[in-house]
């Protein structure tokens, strides 16, 4: 076992555990080479086999009151992962007092968290997060009655204002804003203020990635740094054009610009773009400028792509050689692959696709296979050690006529 866990016989976070590194490896092969994925065509990065995430989420079950229905039986709060034994709808949380996946930041973030659990009477998502300048901060993914009767209760929210904690609720990603007691009436006021953009993660490069507690990012920047340096080198070495689908807050898309790629980058969160135009304005003039940002949900709609692909201003033969950098979710690239396999006679003849779901990559793949199209190499980033996620970086071309 390469990963010391005392939770390993019974937690579900690491299904792999008591499988070696050479074992890990033949089992991706297989569950790939089943997709239709050639053995010979695959690589793997290990990062390290632990250690490597800045933010986890959690899941919390209260505990229960003495209740003579309950033979008097009084339980404590847990906060952990689900155990691995029992249909996944009725398994139980395991209360994790430490896990070796996270970072030491993050470790002693979930110490001081579990001192004070919150007052939930209702099972919830709990996310810890820490950034790179070690603030920490906690999503807490609840029912509406729930955030009520926190909010009302108050005591917790403010203990952990006072410390620092930036508390983030609900769906809509809503801070938590303590206005301080009214002179008037001696009372203190919390409220549910919009989301703030602050710089929770950072690129390879030490550039800053604004977004809150909440948002999509890769389980951790040393994780996030061995997956870009994958994309990296399967792009050109000279300054080429990049179309970007899925740039998200720009882990890929700085970097890029940093080795003064030209990009196009297309995102259909409207935070996830206000966070990336946040972190453009760290850069200087000459890179923020060879960047055009489009909004839009390319992926489940056609007229996205199509009003976008009117602006470009590229040529047939500029088009062509470009670079597709593809980063969907885990449903895959849908209509939009449809609509760019249909309507584009000169198709961008490299395409980088990075996919967290192989079943979705495969499926795209074929689409693209049948245009013409081979998959040169396929390398596994290693981002999740010892469980069954792992992310794939594929550099697929157009077969030379």
């Amino acid at each position: 076992m390469s990963l010391s866990c005392s939770y390993s016989h019974l937690c579900s976070g690491c299904d792999l555990l008591s499988l070696s590194r050479t074992q890990v490896e033949a089992r991706r092969s297989k569950a790939l080479a089943d997709l239709g994925l050639a053995p010979s065509h695959i690589k793997t990065v290990w990062i390290g086999d632990g250690g490597l995430r800045n933010h986890l989420e959690f899941t919390y079950e209260p505990g229960h009151e003495q209740n003579p229905a309950r033979l008097g039986l009084q339980t404590s709060a847990r906060l952990g992962l689900y155990e691995k034994s029992g249909l996944v709808r009725w398994r139980k949380t395991l209360d994790l007092a430490g896990c070796p996946q996270l970072t030491p930041e993050l470790e002693a973030w979930l110490q001081v968290f579990r001192r004070d659990l919150p007052p939930l009477t209702k099972k919830a998502g709990i996310r810890l997060r820490v950034s790179p300048e070690g603030r920490r901060g906690v999503w807490i993914d609840t029912a509406n009655e729930e955030i009520r009767d926190l909010l009302n209760e108050e005591n917790w929210l403010v203990r952990q204002l006072a410390q620092g904690t930036v508390v983030e609720i609900g769906q809509r990603r809503k801070r938590v804003v303590d206005e301080k007691s009214e002179a008037s009436t001696g009372t203190r006021r919390l409220r549910l203020a919009d989301p703030v953009l602050e710089p929770w993660f950072q690129t390879l490069d030490g550039q800053k990635i604004y977004g809150t507690v909440a948002s999509f990012t890769q389980p951790g920047w040393k994780a996030a740094a061995a997956l870009t340096k994958t994309v990296l080198q399967k792009l050109p070495d000279v300054a080429s054009t990049v179309l970007e689908f899925g740039a998200g807050s720009g882990g890929f898309t700085l970097p890029l610009l940093k080795r003064k790629h030209r990009v196009f980058a297309f995102e259909f969160d409207r935070l996830a773009v206000a966070a990336l135009k946040t972190g453009l304005e760290q850069l200087p003039p000459e890179e923020r400028d060879r960047l055009q940002v489009f909004e839009g949900d390319f992926i489940q709609s056609d007229r996205a792509w199509k009003a976008a692909r009117e602006n470009l201003g590229l040529a047939p033969t500029e088009f062509s050689a470009a670079t597709v950098l593809v980063d969907p979710p885990r449903s895959g690239l849908g209509k939009f692959l449809e609509t760019l396999l249909g309507d584009e006679a000169n198709l961008p003849k490299h395409w980088i696709y990075v996919s967290c779901y192989p079943e979705s990559f495969a499926r795209d793949l074929k689409r693209l296979t049948e245009r013409g199209f081979l998959l040169e190499d396929l390398t596994v980033v290693e981002q999740f050690p010892y469980t069954n996620h792992f992310e794939l970086v594929a550099s697929i071309i157009k077969k030379p006529n």
